[in-house]
């Protein structure tokens, strides 16, 4: 399967703003992910520095970045969340989510991206969050809800995802094999 930044911006092109909401624009940022499509005039506090932000959450400045030895933005780049402030001192501020763009995209299989902004106050309650085949997406808002199920879905059958499986491990584990990366 080709899992690349390239096919992603393709895919955010594609979907359309929804009707009800036109004020939130079209793409994937319905479910937390702003992607960046000049990242050469992009700069973000804490940054790691061999990384490349590729996608932002419209918050605080809270990013992700593709990271690797030769700056290349490619499918097997290590993905890594920025949070810029260091809102927690005891713990780091650049995380390691995945290897690669694929793995990545896995981790918004059931909730989308958004709660991964609160992944450095609450690690376990995030990875509950993106683990849980019955989370509810904008219950509150049933057109949106609907909406953004149907871009999981596209998502989802687009890459192929599957869903996030022992994912509190692997994110340790990941934390741990890159740690020299992150410096910023």
């Amino acid at each position: 399967m080709d899992v690349s930044l390239e096919r992603l911006f393709e895919l955010d092109r594609s979907i359309q703003t929804p009707a009800f909401l036109p004020q939130l624009g079209g793409g994937l940022r319905t479910i937390g992910l702003i992607l960046i499509h000049d990242a050469e005039d992009t700069h973000f506090d804490k940054t790691p520095l061999l990384a490349r932000p590729f996608a932002h959450f419209g918050w605080e400045g809270v990013h992700l970045s593709t990271i690797s030895p030769d700056l290349a933005q490619c499918s097997s780049s290590v993905i890594v969340l920025t949070i810029p402030n260091g809102v927690l001192i005891d713990r780091p501020t650049n995380y390691v989510l995945a290897e690669g763009l694929h793995d990545f995209l896995e981790l918004g299989y059931y909730a989308g991206f958004g709660p991964l902004c609160g992944y450095h106050v609450n690690p376990l309650q995030t990875v509950h969050i993106l683990s849980n085949e019955n989370v509810e997406l904008n219950s509150d808002w049933p057109e949106l809800a609907k909406h953004n199920k149907d871009v999981l879905l596209l998502l989802r059958e687009t890459f192929a995802l599957k869903a996030p499986r022992d994912l509190e491990r692997k994110l340790d584990h990941l934390q741990s094999k890159y740690q020299g990366y992150l410096i910023a």
